[in-house]
């Protein structure tokens, strides 16, 4: 398994989270907010991913557009 995978939460295009996978010593899942921002600049996350995506070409963005996108992801975790 090789390159990260990211999941932004938003709620109906609007204030994006960011949420990464981190190591867990048990090898569970374990999903971590990186980033939240307001909608009014998002052109600071276009950057931050752009980097990212340079130093992981492998890396996977998933973007969820639901409510609570958090809860989903932990429950996939279960």
């Amino acid at each position: 398994m090789s390159g990260t995978i990211l999941v932004q939460c938003v709620e109906k295009g609007e204030n994006p989270r960011l949420l990464e996978n981190m190591p867990s010593l048990d090898g569970t899942p374990n999903w971590q907010q990186i980033w939240h921002q307001d909608t009014d600049n998002s052109k600071e996350l276009s950057e931050y991913l752009a980097r990212r995506f340079r130093f992981d070409p492998d890396m996977w963005l998933i973007e969820l557009d639901i409510p609570d996108g958090e809860r989903l992801i932990a429950l996939m975790g279960q």
